[in-house]
């Protein structure tokens, strides 16, 4: 067998403790044409969870997440990438006068890849140290 891309973060945002074992699987059954009983044999998953899995609908928590996911990313461009998940948290929350976790926030973030720019050094002002010094 071949080993699969491993692009699979949507994975994340379902509450579905397999799903990277079944997007796996859909992707070997798809892209490489290998029958699903022979990879669930392989993976030691049933053949039945698999394709209950492949016809489900998502959750009210999953629409919530992509949501949410859309609002942090609005906030987070409105303030430059300055803001992390702490900020983000607060500002939501202000915002839309809500009560969302740190916790949630944090884990959608590290999903979306969204982090603080963290402090920039300003080189166009010299430091007052280095003004002082004779060289």
């Amino acid at each position: 067998m071949k080993k699969s891309s491993g692009n699979r973060k949507e994975a994340v945002l379902s509450g579905v403790r397999q799903e990277k074992l079944y997007l796996a699987v859909k992707e070997l059954h798809e892209q490489e044409g290998y029958p699903v009983t022979s990879i669930s044999k392989v993976l030691d998953l049933n053949r039945s969870s698999y394709y209950k899995w492949l016809h489900r609908e998502k959750s009210a928590h999953e629409y919530e997440n992509e949501d949410l996911l859309h609002k942090l990313g609005y906030l987070y461009a409105e303030y430059n990438g300055t803001y992390g998940y702490r900020r983000l948290t607060d500002e939501l929350n202000a915002r839309y006068e809500t009560n969302y976790n740190y916790k949630r926030i944090y884990r959608l973030t590290q999903l979306a890849d969204i982090k603080a720019a963290g402090n920039v050094l300003n080189t166009n002002v010299p430091h007052q140290k280095l003004r002082l010094r004779t060289f």
